[in-house]
Formats: structure tokens, sequence, C-alpha cells
């Protein structure tokens, strides 16, 4: 479910607990949260393109007038 990494990541860059328990565990947080082993796979590549992919983007981070929130998470 894609909708459900974006709101994930934009979740942990406003709750400092949960990134520091992301931080401490990324694997064990977002399977945590339910998100998908190809969601989780892509975040722990740390290849934007791969988690542009896992969460629904289409050849970029801003396409046709999108509304795009974008949210940085370093491991």
């Amino acid at each position: 479910m894609a909708g459900k990494l974006a709101t994930y990541l934009t979740d942990i860059a406003k709750d400092h607990a949960k990134m520091t328990t992301f931080k401490a565990d990324p694997y064990s947080a977002m399977n945590g949260a339910g998100l998908s082993d190809k969601e989780i796979t892509a975040v722990l590549s740390k290849k934007p393109e791969l988690i542009s992919q896992a969460i629904g983007g289409r050849g970029g981070l801003a396409a046709a007038d999108a509304d795009t929130t974008v949210v940085v998470v370093v491991l």
C-alpha cells in the first residue's frame, strides 16, 4: 500500500519518539508499522528512485501538478 509508506515517513519526520525508534532499528520500526517487504526494502536501500517507486511516484518527486511532501530520512 503506497499511501502507507508516505504516511509513515511523514509521521516519523514529525514525531521525535517515532524517529528515535526508527533510527535505533529501522527494520523493526517499519515492520511494526505494517509496511510491506517491498516498502521496507526500498527505504533500507537508501535509493531515492526505489523509495519513490514504493511510494507510488512516477518519474520524479513532482509529477503533473502534484502536491508533493518530501521527507528525508537519514539512517
